[in-house]
């Protein structure tokens, strides 16, 4: 599924099969790694739209 996805997304604490198909690895839950990412994506986009 990560690989059909436009950006397939792995948690730092995926297991590592997971995380060499992702185009990224993010932080993991322990560190927030959601929140962090949709805080800089979100904030990339809202530059493009500016």
């Amino acid at each position: 599924m990560i690989q059909n996805a436009h950006l397939g997304i792995a948690m730092g604490n995926a297991r590592d099969e997971i995380k060499q198909v992702a185009d990224r690895v993010i932080g993991s839950h322990a560190e927030d790694g959601l929140a962090a990412f949709l805080e800089e994506w979100l904030n990339h986009s809202d530059r493009r739209n500016s």
